[in-house]
Protein backbone atom coordinates (compact mmCIF):
# COMPACT_ATOMS: atom_id res chain seq x y z
CA UNK A 1 0.00 0.00 0.00
CA UNK A 2 3.07 2.23 1.01
CA UNK A 3 3.99 2.02 -2.69
CA UNK A 4 0.55 2.86 -4.09
CA UNK A 5 0.04 5.50 -2.32
CA UNK A 6 3.43 7.35 -2.12
CA UNK A 7 5.78 5.52 -4.45
CA UNK A 8 8.78 5.15 -1.99
CA UNK A 9 11.57 3.08 -3.35
CA UNK A 10 11.81 -0.74 -2.15
CA UNK A 11 14.85 0.20 -0.13
CA UNK A 12 13.34 2.84 1.24
CA UNK A 13 10.42 0.78 2.62
CA UNK A 14 12.37 -2.25 3.73
CA UNK A 15 14.70 0.43 6.18
CA UNK A 16 11.47 1.92 7.85
CA UNK A 17 11.37 1.74 11.78
CA UNK A 18 8.58 1.58 13.98
CA UNK A 19 9.64 4.57 15.30
CA UNK A 20 9.08 6.14 11.75
CA UNK A 21 5.28 5.28 12.47
CA UNK A 22 3.13 7.84 14.52
CA UNK A 23 -0.08 7.56 15.68
CA UNK A 24 -1.52 10.67 17.62
CA UNK A 25 -5.19 10.52 18.35
CA UNK A 26 -6.94 9.74 14.78
CA UNK A 27 -3.76 10.76 12.84
CA UNK A 28 -1.14 8.51 11.97
CA UNK A 29 2.16 9.47 10.04
CA UNK A 30 5.06 7.73 8.48
CA UNK A 31 8.34 9.29 7.97
CA UNK A 32 9.63 8.14 4.44
CA UNK A 33 12.31 11.01 4.33
CA UNK A 34 12.30 14.20 6.30
CA UNK A 35 8.59 14.83 7.14
CA UNK A 36 6.26 13.02 7.56
CA UNK A 37 3.42 11.90 5.57
CA UNK A 38 -0.35 11.36 6.75
CA UNK A 39 -1.33 7.65 6.78
CA UNK A 40 -5.23 7.50 5.62
CA UNK A 41 -7.44 5.29 8.39
CA UNK A 42 -7.27 2.18 6.23
CA UNK A 43 -3.80 1.59 5.65
CA UNK A 44 -3.02 3.12 9.34
CA UNK A 45 -4.59 0.18 10.37
CA UNK A 46 -2.52 -2.09 8.35
CA UNK A 47 0.37 -0.59 9.60
CA UNK A 48 -0.53 -1.05 13.08
CA UNK A 49 -1.32 -4.50 12.30
CA UNK A 50 2.42 -4.90 10.86
CA UNK A 51 3.82 -3.35 13.84
CA UNK A 52 1.95 -6.18 15.93
CA UNK A 53 2.56 -9.15 14.00
CA UNK A 54 5.83 -8.69 12.57
CA UNK A 55 7.72 -11.38 11.28
CA UNK A 56 11.27 -12.76 12.32
CA UNK A 57 10.66 -11.33 15.77
CA UNK A 58 10.43 -14.88 17.19
CA UNK A 59 14.44 -15.39 17.78
CA UNK A 60 16.82 -14.88 20.47
CA UNK A 61 18.79 -12.14 18.41
CA UNK A 62 15.59 -9.99 17.07
CA UNK A 63 13.05 -9.79 19.66
CA UNK A 64 13.56 -5.95 20.43
CA UNK A 65 14.19 -5.49 16.55
CA UNK A 66 13.31 -1.81 15.54
CA UNK A 67 12.88 -2.46 12.07
CA UNK A 68 8.94 -2.47 10.51
CA UNK A 69 10.03 -5.47 8.24
CA UNK A 70 12.56 -7.33 10.74
CA UNK A 71 14.86 -9.56 8.75
CA UNK A 72 15.72 -13.10 8.83
CA UNK A 73 19.38 -12.01 10.30
CA UNK A 74 19.56 -10.37 14.17
CA UNK A 75 19.50 -6.64 13.76
CA UNK A 76 18.98 -6.26 9.97
CA UNK A 77 15.90 -5.41 8.10
CA UNK A 78 14.22 -7.34 5.59
CA UNK A 79 16.50 -7.85 2.32
CA UNK A 80 15.73 -5.86 -0.84
CA UNK A 81 15.06 -9.30 -2.40
CA UNK A 82 12.46 -10.79 0.28
CA UNK A 83 10.41 -7.68 0.09
CA UNK A 84 10.56 -7.21 -3.94
CA UNK A 85 9.16 -11.43 -3.45
CA UNK A 86 6.58 -10.59 -0.84
CA UNK A 87 5.31 -7.69 -2.94
CA UNK A 88 5.12 -9.67 -5.98
CA UNK A 89 3.07 -12.02 -3.80
CA UNK A 90 0.17 -9.29 -3.59
CA UNK A 91 0.40 -8.71 -7.20
CA UNK A 92 1.77 -4.90 -8.14
CA UNK A 93 4.59 -4.28 -10.62
CA UNK A 94 7.02 -2.14 -8.17
CA UNK A 95 7.60 0.09 -11.01
CA UNK A 96 4.78 0.73 -12.66
CA UNK A 97 2.97 1.25 -9.73
CA UNK A 98 5.38 3.28 -7.82
CA UNK A 99 5.31 5.79 -11.10
CA UNK A 100 2.05 6.05 -11.18
CA UNK A 101 1.47 6.93 -7.57
CA UNK A 102 4.29 9.67 -8.26
CA UNK A 103 2.62 11.04 -11.05
CA UNK A 104 -0.62 11.42 -9.21
CA UNK A 105 1.10 12.97 -6.09
CA UNK A 106 3.02 15.72 -7.93
CA UNK A 107 -0.69 16.74 -9.58
CA UNK A 108 -1.60 17.57 -5.99
CA UNK A 109 1.31 18.24 -4.16
CA UNK A 110 3.90 20.75 -5.42
CA UNK A 111 7.33 18.61 -6.35
CA UNK A 112 9.49 21.10 -3.52
CA UNK A 113 6.99 19.50 -0.75
CA UNK A 114 7.26 16.28 -2.05
CA UNK A 115 10.92 15.97 -1.84
CA UNK A 116 10.86 16.38 1.86
CA UNK A 117 7.57 13.68 2.51
CA UNK A 118 9.21 11.11 -0.03
CA UNK A 119 13.03 11.89 -0.19
CA UNK A 120 12.88 12.13 -4.32
CA UNK A 121 15.11 14.66 -5.33
CA UNK A 122 14.02 17.99 -7.50
CA UNK A 123 14.91 16.20 -10.33
CA UNK A 124 13.41 12.62 -10.29
CA UNK A 125 9.85 14.53 -9.32
CA UNK A 126 10.41 17.47 -11.71
CA UNK A 127 10.79 14.00 -14.72
CA UNK A 128 7.05 12.65 -12.91
CA UNK A 129 6.09 16.72 -13.34
CA UNK A 130 6.35 16.61 -17.25
CA UNK A 131 4.98 12.90 -17.27
CA UNK A 132 1.94 13.47 -16.01
CA UNK A 133 1.42 17.05 -18.32
CA UNK A 134 1.07 19.20 -15.63
CA UNK A 135 3.85 21.63 -15.31
CA UNK A 136 4.32 23.56 -12.00
CA UNK A 137 2.81 26.77 -13.38
CA UNK A 138 0.02 25.00 -14.53
CA UNK A 139 -0.10 23.87 -10.50
CA UNK A 140 0.11 27.65 -9.02
CA UNK A 141 -2.65 28.67 -11.25
CA UNK A 142 -5.12 25.92 -10.25
CA UNK A 143 -4.40 26.22 -6.77
CA UNK A 144 -2.85 29.88 -6.20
Amino acid sequence: MLILLYGPTIDTIRHLRVADVTADGDDTTILLATDPALVPPRVATMITSQIAHRQNMATAANPTSPWLFPGQRAGHPITYQQLLDRIHELGPNVRPARSAALRELVLTIPAPVLTTILGYTAATLDRHVSQSGTPWLAYATRHG
